[in-house]
């Protein structure tokens, strides 16, 4: 099932909506629309900038909106844990790094679910 524009507006939209939510504001989003073998992603270059790429591909399994939305909702919880994910994966990283990453997480959560 191919994606119209208005599925992709629809996908930056409530990404961008979540994104605040979880106070993403510090990251700069690219959105793309193309083929991937993915439904939805997200690439990162975490340590070097806070640029990610956020795509939808243009034939997901399911292009009702609700599931447009529920991917954008899996995407933003991917890039809400990317830097603790990338930190976690190189072997240099110091625990006091992951803690601090790991409290930066459960201060916004604390945020939220006030």
């Amino acid at each position: 099932m191919k994606t119209t524009p208005e599925h992709f507006e629809l996908f930056k939209a409530e990404f961008l909506r979540l994104a605040q939510v979880l106070q993403l504001g510090g990251y700069e989003f690219v959105f793309v629309n193309k083929k991937n073998a993915d439904n939805a992603w997200i690439q990162s270059n975490e340590l070097r900038d806070r640029r990610i790429e956020v795509g939808l591909n243009l034939n997901p399994e399911n292009n009702a909106p609700e599931a447009i939305k529920a991917l954008a909702r899996h995407e933003v919880c991917e890039t809400f844990l990317n830097r603790l994910d990338v930190l976690a994966k190189f072997r240099y990283t110091t625990e006091e790094e992951i803690d601090e990453e790991r409290h930066n997480i459960i201060r916004v959560l604390e945020k939220v679910l006030a």
